[in-house]
């Protein structure tokens, strides 16, 4: 019986709509949208297993959804956005780490200054007469032992916002560092089909 007061003062208090928890798709469900952020923290934390740097690097953070969980294998937490509504959300939520709002093609940070930059989703949104010059940079700030972590679309798109380059080509423009580990990336359990691909590049492969 007290349970029972209890749970009707909670419910006196905190009103929602069911509606507006669980939607019909992954850009208004609240359920999937925790399903796929589990899958894919539950996927950086398997590829980076135990490393731990000086400094990270985040490209295209956006409000900083993934960021606490790359932040947790650096000291210093880095990242860029473009997009300045955006990166003050993350500036809000994360204020102790590091932003610059400038796109990858133009980071202005030091050589070799990153131990791991991570892309999750970005590369593949760079347009063909940008991505070369986007990949240079991130091989710029990358430490010669860093840890390069991807996750992309890997295969052919009629999307005009996303460019679906292969495993070879990143291979390719990510050269000297060598592609070391990749695997289809995961989401949610209810839905099927390709997704793309996580992939770590190293110059030499971590033990």
């Amino acid at each position: 019986m007290k349970w029972h007061k209890q749970s009707q003062m909670l419910n006196g208090r905190v009103t929602f709509k069911i509606e507006q928890v669980v939607g019909d798709g992954a850009s208004n469900s609240l359920p999937i949208f925790s399903s796929r952020l589990y899958h894919e923290v539950k996927s950086i934390r398997d590829f980076l297993g135990h490393l731990h740097v000086k400094r990270a690097l985040e490209l295209g953070c956006g409000y900083g959804r993934l960021t606490p969980w790359i932040s947790e294998f650096a000291d210093e937490m880095f990242m860029v956005e473009p997009e300045h509504k955006l990166a003050e959300e993350a500036i809000r939520l994360y204020p102790s780490f590091i932003y610059a709002f400038v796109t990858v093609d133009e980071m202005t940070f030091p050589d070799k200054y990153f131990g791991l930059i991570v892309s999750w989703t970005v590369l593949q949104h760079i347009s063909p007469t940008k991505i070369e010059a986007s990949i240079n940079e991130i091989k710029r700030v990358a430490e010669d032992d860093a840890t390069i972590l991807l996750a992309e679309h890997t295969r052919p798109t009629s999307s005009p916002t996303t460019w679906g380059r292969s495993i070879e080509e990143y291979t390719t423009l990510f050269a000297p560092f060598k592609l070391v580990r990749h695997e289809p990336r995961k989401i949610e359990v209810s839905r099927s089909g390709f997704f793309g691909d996580v992939m770590k590049f190293e110059k030499v492969e971590r033990i």
